[in-house]
């Protein structure tokens, strides 16, 4: 799953995405590829299960009742090699 951000947190260290994305990419134990500009962090179900920093109480969605929470990681984005 491909999810784009457009802030990271805490002078840049955290990126936050929403625990349904997160919980959905553990199930079908598929990776998440976390976008911010032109960097990208991928993280495996593994990962993204044990890797948590953070996670926000509950925030009611602007678009109906169902409310998420918010998931933090530390942002550690892909190494790119330039040839």
């Amino acid at each position: 799953m491909r999810k784009s951000v457009k802030t990271l947190f805490q002078n840049g260290t955290l990126v936050s995405v929403r625990d349904y994305e997160v919980e959905g990419c553990i199930k079908r134990n598929d990776a998440m590829h976390i976008v911010f500009g032109d960097q990208t962090m991928t993280m495996d179900p593994e990962s993204l299960r044990d890797k948590k920093v953070l996670t926000s109480d509950i925030i009611t969605s602007n678009y109906g009742n169902k409310g998420y929470r918010l998931i933090s990681y530390k942002w550690e984005p892909n190494i790119e090699f330039d040839d």
